[in-house]
């Protein structure tokens, strides 16, 4: 969600022009889209459906809009890795990718390769680094 974005519910239709134009989006239907990726594969966007999902009984334009930006692709994929040793988590990140892949395959090797390069620092730090003093 862009830096600054305002959500309220002064928002909401006050008309039933509005609310008729609005009755016909699948504002739940988003909402629930952004929740299954999120709790899959983008913890990111957990900030802005918290706010979006709190419009859903009488969302406006604007929170359709929001909910809009949240679904837009901008072509990079997002991907992550996290290693875990002893069941805690010792290293882990989540970005966009610094390319744009040209299929879901390429996608994945660009991730896997990221991975690599962590798990060879991981390995050259040695077997004693991440233990507690």
């Amino acid at each position: 969600m862009p830096s600054g974005t305002i959500l309220s519910k002064s928002q909401c239709p006050s008309t039933q022009a509005e609310r008729d134009k609005m009755s016909g989006i699948p504002y739940a239907s988003a909402i629930g889209s952004i929740m299954y990726a999120m709790i899959c594969t983008r913890p990111d966007v957990s900030y802005a459906l918290s706010m979006t999902s709190r419009y859903q009984q009488d969302p406006g334009e604007g929170h359709w809009i929001a909910v809009k930006n949240i679904l837009k692709d901008d072509c990079k994929s997002q991907s992550g890795f996290v290693f875990i040793m002893n069941g805690g988590a010792v290293s882990w990140m989540s970005s966009k990718q610094s390319v744009v892949a040209q299929s879901t395959t390429e996608s994945e090797y660009i991730a896997a390769s990221e991975a690599a390069k962590e798990a060879a620092w991981i390995k050259k730090r040695g077997p004693g680094t991440f233990t507690e003093n």
